[in-house]
């Protein structure tokens, strides 16, 4: 039972006070509960969704409690209503046209305003605002944006702004266009340098254009806002509490679903919300989403009541809101209940009370009078002292969060030690790359914690000479995980103002992405010109075998197909290396489709490879034409990769079989060979650019990249590829192109 404080207070009073009067004795019993009948359990309350903008993977989770009956199972008919851009959500939930709606952190600010709406939960636990340029711009980091063109929203620019405000940048240094419709083309055209957005939409818009845009977040300079939260009224809380608590819990396990089942609710989208977007559209939204909803490290919906405060406190910094910062009740606790029964309570205790308190009060009087003068006192010393402590551990907390917020922002790791050689500073990820495990922190002596000798040596070298920075260093140790990473660290003093050493701070790099940039480019190099030389040294050969007098016309004629077969495998490499060159600067292979009946492609491609084949091809295509959207000459490309990826693996008196068939409304082409095989490590990694399965000194030629530039062939005709293989049994590769795109 939930008993008022009040009334708990006056309990304990007359706890106390009963020894000194005469007994008196308090009997009460609780009201029955009541049971629901038949009729409320089968009561289906019918309610609105306000969405903020239009239908989109954004909203994926209330669309899966929808259509998977998670509202329903809660007695919820639910509607979802369309937003826009000027839809006024948190009014139409006031005035009742809606009892739910989906808002991001300005939320925080209205209610700070004195709109009564209350948080339900918090489902993008980062917010997907940011700022978006294009590579080639220069703009890498907000300090590169004074004074250059930028558009941005009125409604959608406050963490933007305060990200600015963070790296001291004032608004009136800023160039600030209001944001239209025009701002992608703007942006492409250099009107603009940068525009304000959605990490899942504007993005993809920009990679479909031909562009490769560059983001930059406020979270990565230490402005973490919230993003889309669900929310309501306090009249709906007070009036409906049961109902807004089903929707909430309907919710949540709507966005679970939606999180573990994503290409399910992409198809739902399209087929009942937004028949205009495209599947490659919702999967990049989808997987932009996942990061800030964090689904296997934050339960969905959580609150945190610091991160509250600390959001309201960026507004009134930005002096969008004033005076004092209430968010009493803004919060919704689930696990409040309401419970009327104290009255009761409060009725019988108030009689007892009031007979107890005229049997005592003269007892009490003189001892009050006494007492009153030394708390009064006391009170005065402990009021100060309290102020004077609030106010150190609030300076105290806002200096820990600042250092907390750079620790976690940056991505290199930092370790600060004294001059005694105690660490004072180290952040996760210097521990990830150390290896040390997750409790290690401050207090702990280097010398104990077995650093990679060359970085101790730094250390100790920066400690006792006081000079610096020192030149980097590099090692490659093994992770926990087996795998292996490249290190690089550069240490440097540390100086007090009067420049005496207070120890030495350390910054570690992750260079293994770069390292192996580096191999690959040196492996392309050498592979390359090893390919190249091979048919130009033989060309040349043949070209001198034909200048001589005495060479047959049979001979002439056969020196000329070799010449003519060397010239077609450098236009094959020269074509590969052209396609990889898109491939790399993030543009797709480029393709002229049409629709045509896809089986003479195939039946020619096979008879022509016949002629250099020496194993039989067996070919079987079903009686009827099916049409397909293709590019023809990429497609014959990925059926001549295919086949003489078979060939050059198949034994010699073993068969290559192609067979193709319509299923369902995909076409599938299937290239069946008996040839050495793969691992499932060699079956993950074959569509990898430059690798080969047969790495031995007896592999064929090749520079690696024929199955790479398949895969995206493939993909670029919205197909896809399916590979089973055995080791020494052969491998089978199924090609699927939609039918009916």
């Amino acid at each position: 039972m939930h008993i008022h404080p009040r009334i708990q207070t006056a309990i304990l009073f007359c706890t106390l006070l009963l020894p000194l009067c005469a007994p008196i004795t308090v009997t009460a019993t609780s009201p029955p509960k009541k049971l629901a009948t038949n009729t409320e359990a089968k009561t289906i309350e019918q309610v609105t969704l306000q969405l903020k903008w239009h239908h989109q993977f954004q909203f994926a989770g209330y669309y899966a409690a929808l259509e998977k009956g998670f509202y329903r199972n809660e007695g919820l008919d639910v509607t979802i209503m369309e937003g826009g851009p000027h839809a006024a959500v948190d009014q139409l939930v006031i005035s009742g046209v809606a009892q739910y709606g989906v808002l991001a952190s300005e939320l925080i600010e209205k209610r700070l305003l004195g709109e009564p709406l209350v948080l339900l939960s918090v489902i993008f636990q980062h917010s997907i605002r940011t700022l978006i340029t294009l590579e080639g711009y220069g703009i890498s980091a907000p300090s590169d944006l004074p004074n250059k063109p930028i558009m941005l929203n009125n409604n959608e620019r406050v963490e933007l702004m305060a990200m600015f405000a963070h790296e001291g940048i004032q608004p009136a240094q800023l160039s600030i266009q209001p944001k239209d419709d025009t701002a992608i083309d703007k942006l492409t055209a250099g009107d603009i340098v940068a525009i304000n957005g959605s990490m899942g939409n504007q993005p993809y818009t920009l990679r479909q254009l031909g562009y490769t845009p560059r983001l930059i977040r406020p979270i990565n300079y230490g402005i973490d806002f919230y993003g889309d939260s669900l929310f309501t009224t306090e009249n709906e809380i007070s009036q409906h509490p049961h109902r807004a608590a089903a929707f909430r819990r309907a919710s949540i396990q709507g966005w679970y679903y939606a999180m573990k089942h994503p290409q399910e609710i992409i198809e739902l989208i399209i087929q009942q919300y937004a028949p205009d977007k495209t599947r490659e559209q919702l999967q990049f939204e989808a997987d932009s989403l996942k990061p800030v909803i964090l689904p296997d490290l934050v339960d969905i919906g959580h609150v945190n009541p610091g991160r509250i405060k600390q959001i309201a406190e960026t507004y009134k910094h930005l002096k969008l809101v004033s005076g004092e910062l209430s968010l009493e009740d803004f919060i919704y606790d689930p696990d409040r209940k309401a419970d009327y029964s104290w009255m009761l309570w409060a009725f019988g205790l108030a009689s007892v009370i009031s007979m107890i308190l005229i049997l005592i009060n003269h007892r009490l009087k003189a001892m009050v009078d006494q007492r009153t003068e030394q708390l009064v006192a006391a009170n005065r010393a402990l009021t100060e002292s309290e102020t004077t402590l609030k106010k150190s551990l609030k300076n105290t907390e806002e200096a820990r969060k600042r250092i907390d917020t750079i620790l976690r922002s940056i991505n290199d790791g930092l370790i600060a030690v004294n001059p005694l050689g105690r660490i004072v500073l180290i952040n996760q990820q210097a521990k990830t790359m150390l290896g040390f495990p997750k409790e290690v922190g401050t207090t702990e002596s280097i010398g104990t914690l077995h650093l990679e000798t060359a970085l101790d040596q730094q250390i100790s070298k920066t400690l006792s000479s006081g000079t610096g920075p020192t030149t980097p260093v590099e090692w490659a140790p093994r992770t926990k995980s087996g795998k292996n990473v490249v290190i690089r660290a550069r240490t440097a003093p540390m100086l007090n103002e009067q420049g005496q050493l207070t120890g030495s701070i350390s910054i570690l790099y992750d260079i293994t992405q770069e390292r192996a940039l580096d191999q690959v480019k040196t492996e392309l190099i050498s592979t390359a010109a090893h390919e190249l030389r091979t048919p130009l040294t033989a060309i040349m050969g043949f070209i001198e075998l034909l200048r001589d007098d005495n060479t047959s016309p049979e001979q002439t004629e056969e020196y000329l197909r070799i010449v003519y077969d060397k010239c077609d495998h450098l236009e094959v490499l020269i074509s590969d290396l052209l396609d990889l060159a898109r491939i790399e600067s993030g543009q797709p292979i480029r393709t002229t489709k049409k629709r045509q009946d896809i089986i003479p492609l195939i039946t020619q491609s096979i008879e022509s490879f016949r002629h250099t084949s020496i194993r039989p091809l067996n070919l079987s295509v079903p009686d009827g034409a099916i049409q397909v959207l293709l590019d023809e000459g990429k497609f014959s490309q990925v059926i001549n990769n295919l086949i003489s990826n078979a060939d050059k693996f198949s034994p010699e008196n073993s068969a290559i079989q192609i067979a193709c068939h319509q299923q369902g409304s995909d076409f599938v082409m299937t290239v069946t060979d008996q040839g050495i095989g793969m691992t499932d490590e060699q079956v993950e990694r074959m569509f990898d650019k430059f690798y080969r399965a047969d790495s031995s000194s007896t592999a064929r030629g090749g520079l690696g990249l024929g199955m790479a530039i398949t895969h995206n062939i493939v993909e670029a005709h919205q197909g896809r590829i399916e590979v089973e293989s055995q080791p020494q049994k052969g491998t089978t590769i199924r090609v699927f192109l939609p039918i009916d795109i």
